[in-house]
């Protein structure tokens, strides 16, 4: 074989071995929007779980199709219980499973029920399954104080660049937290119905090789 041939026969094999890797990577996974609803067991939540246990209401992508709304009641204590908690079983408490990365902002709707002014505050806590008090308290991921007024029937709030610690995530938990400060109030949120769908709504970074969570 000819010099300029072998040269020629060179060039081409180093040029596929450096172009075969970009040939075979895979494209990165985007993130796909997700939308957890928020469903519950019970005509009112404070009758789901017996208090000090982690037996959740759940929400998951399944719309909800019946016609009468569920309702878990958000009471301000003033002087209590202790908001230093995740997945404290006084309040509202949703977990919904996640198999990816959530990123971005995160759209929180409540529907509700007020009497009364006051304000609480939606928190989101990431791979938390049972009630995390004080020193094991987890922080959360997200978080947004909700100001309404006596007769309010609806919240929309943004928790914005949600950002897990672990990663990927198996769980979201989404809790209504009342904020001590503000005058006694009585709310509820309502969900499961098609006239009250209560919802989370966020973007989840598929894991490797995935294309949805």
């Amino acid at each position: 074989m000819k010099p300029r041939t072998l040269c020629l026969v060179a060039v081409a094999v180093v040029a596929s071995a450096l172009t075969a890797p970009l040939a075979q990577a895979k494209p990165a996974a985007k993130p796909v929007a997700i939308t957890q609803y928020l469903h519950g067991t019970q005509q009112y939540g404070e009758l789901q779980k017996p208090a000090g246990q982690g037996d959740y209401a759940v929400m998951d992508g399944k719309a909800p199709a019946g016609t009468s709304a569920r309702s878990s009641g958000v009471t301000n204590y003033v002087g209590g219980p202790n908001t230093e908690c995740a997945g404290n079983t006084l309040f509202p408490v949703w977990v919904g499973a996640v198999d990816g990365t959530p990123t971005g902002n995160a759209t929180v709707d409540l529907f509700l029920q007020t009497a009364g002014s006051g304000s609480f505050e939606v928190r989101l806590f990431s791979n938390v399954g049972e009630q995390l008090c004080n020193a094991d308290y987890p922080g959360t991921i997200g978080s947004e104080t909700v100001t309404f007024t006596s007769g309010q029937d609806k919240a929309t709030v943004v928790l914005k660049n949600i950002n897990p610690k672990h990663k990927p995530v198996g769980s979201l938990m989404l809790q209504i937290t009342p904020v001590l400060s503000a005058p006694p109030y009585v709310a509820r949120v309502q969900y499961d119905a098609t006239a009250a769908n209560s919802r989370i709504t966020f973007s989840c970074l598929p894991k490797a090789g995935k294309t949805s969570c």
